[in-house]
């Protein structure tokens, strides 16, 4: 009987072969679009389980319209006055769209350019996020200090006997190289 089934499903399939084969793409692409959007679901349900106490961070953000970060003095204040506040930091992150005819503004040419993306932090971020990466930092922290991602380390050839000494051709000073 099943073998009956077949021949008839394969006599369809010849008959109508432009309505099979709108059937058989919809039904890719269907089974496509349910594939990339479980993945995308699984990645932003779980982009911090990488970090155990993720259910213990908290996110402060500024009034909607008004500010999307908090006031840097926020921090200390959160440290000193709430006792079950282990660390805090504060972390501002946006992407960099500078045009080709504006003028850079900020760190050099070089920096902005390679990097679409910039996050900028206190130095209670990694003991928040990544409490077992141990970096030591000079007080006070020089002015144009970095941390810098492997990759771009690694792009910008920063090893670690650079640390502490300004880099003319980026106008900072490496501190540490993490993985990111």
């Amino acid at each position: 009987m099943l073998l009956h089934y077949l021949k008839i499903a394969w006599r369809n399939l010849l008959k109508y072969k432009t309505q099979s084969v709108i059937s058989v793409l919809g039904l890719a692409i269907g089974f496509t679009a349910f594939s990339f959007t479980m993945s995308w679901i699984r990645y932003e349900m779980g982009y911090d389980r990488h970090n155990p106490d993720a259910d213990r961070i908290y996110c402060v953000t500024g009034e909607e319209g008004v500010t999307n970060y908090p006031p840097y003095g926020l921090t200390d204040y959160v440290r000193k006055n709430f006792s079950e506040v282990e660390a805090a930091c504060n972390a501002i992150s946006s992407p960099l769209f500078m045009p080709d005819d504006q003028p850079f503004y900020t760190m050099n040419e070089r920096f902005e350019k390679d990097c679409g993306f910039s996050t900028m932090a206190d130095t209670a971020f990694f003991s928040v996020f990544y409490p077992e990466v141990k970096i030591s930092y000079p007080s006070p922290l020089p002015i144009g200090s970095a941390v810098f991602a492997r990759s771009i380390a690694k792009k910008w050839n920063i090893t670690p006997d650079k640390f502490g000494q300004k880099i003319d051709s980026l106008d900072l000073i490496p501190l540490a190289i993490v993985d990111a």
